[in-house]
């Protein structure tokens, strides 16, 4: 009788075994960061990312050109000079009116960079806190994790300073990475990276988050 019974006993343990060893593989699976090729990442920002994306080779390279360091592929872009979370740019357009942006190209990863032009705006807090509800609401429904998405504000040394500390707040708060970028070298205007500061950007970048890690 005690090897009747032991033979199922022992086929529930071999069935248990088994579901826990594909638990196992998955979690550690999905604990993985997924990598992605330049063309999966949408980069969403104002003149910094956007003249050498309208110019690639023309003048001063972008900070984003460096990253690429000679794919033969690009990033896609939803970037409009003089915009931010609550300022509007070139054609009219904030941050928050490029969202749609994100389920129309559906990226694998996102960038957002900017907000240096809301530094002279009134009362931005409110617009940056919907601006990351809803920035929450469209990764979930798109498929893009929390963890493919990037924010930094670049910005010369001393400059919106209270825009960046509001920008990291409340990306920290939705759970996306927050990448300390300080100053860079500017050009005569004394806001737009010169090549030198461009390549500052993208150092500490890379150094500063796992981006360059998981481009492809």
């Amino acid at each position: 009788m005690s090897r009747v019974t032991n033979i199922p006993t022992n086929r529930w343990l071999v069935v248990a075994l088994g579901i826990l060893a594909v638990v196992v593989i998955m979690t550690f699976a999905l604990s993985q960061p997924t990598t992605f090729t330049p063309g999966q990442v949408l980069i969403i920002g104002d003149s910094i990312t956007e003249k050498p994306a309208m110019a690639t080779n023309q003048g001063n390279l972008g900070w984003w050109q460096y990253l690429l360091d000679g794919r033969n592929d690009m990033f896609k872009f939803s970037a409009e000079s003089g915009s931010g979370y609550v300022a509007k740019g070139s054609r009219g357009t904030t941050f928050f009116d490029r969202l749609p942006d994100i389920s129309k190209t559906r990226p694998r990863a996102i960038i957002i960079a900017g907000g240096v032009n809301d530094r002279h705006a009134a009362y931005p807090a409110d617009t940056i806190r919907r601006y990351y509800d809803a920035l929450s609401q469209t990764i979930k429904k798109t498929g893009i994790p929390p963890s493919n998405v990037y924010v930094f504000v670049p910005r010369p040394a001393g400059v919106a300073t209270e825009i960046t500390e509001l920008v990291k707040a409340n990306a920290e708060r939705i759970g996306v990475h927050f990448v300390s970028v300080p100053g860079y070298s500017t050009t005569f205007d004394g806001l737009h990276p010169d090549s030198a500061g461009a390549k500052q950007i993208e150092q500490n970048f890379v150094t500063n988050s796992d981006f360059g890690e998981r481009l492809e």
